[in-house]
């Protein structure tokens, strides 16, 4: 073999654990800022049911569909981040249901996960008022 050859294996063995090492050790730090933005505030700006409802118009069915997303996304974040805290799991779901009383899967889901989601000696977890009723009446089973 040539010293060529010799020079470029060696740099070779040499080389590429130092690229490895260096791109693992970028990539734990790409991690490490992605996970800092990650950390999400919980906030939800307008809790009220009905202001949405009159602020949606005629679209209150499909603004209740974006709300139930972004329920679902908000316990499945907090579901794979481990955290116990679903204090805006009723608001959402009650702004949900509120907009579109006929999403039975809101009432199905929240009456699972907010039952489970209640530590005990919490208050307990309060009517839905008007949409629970209405809904109630003008359903005979599910």
């Amino acid at each position: 073999m040539s010293s060529q050859k010799v020079m470029t294996w060696v740099l070779l063995l040499v080389m590429l654990p130092l690229g490895f090492t260096g791109i693992w050790r970028l990539q734990h730090g790409i991690d490490a800022q992605r996970a800092s933005l990650s950390e999400e505030r919980d906030d939800l700006l307008l809790r009220s049911g009905k202001l949405m409802r009159a602020m949606s118009l005629e679209y209150a069915p499909l603004i209740a569909d974006i709300y139930w997303t972004r329920v679902v996304q908000y316990y499945g974040n907090k579901r794979v981040r481990r955290q116990a805290n679903l204090d805006l799991l009723w608001p959402l779901l009650d702004i949900t249901t509120t907009l579109d009383p006929n999403l039975l899967v809101a009432y199905r889901f929240g009456a699972v996960f907010l039952s489970q989601a209640a530590p005990s000696g919490s208050k307990p977890i309060r009517n839905t008022g008007g949409c629970m009723r209405t809904w109630g009446s003008s359903t005979t089973s599910i």
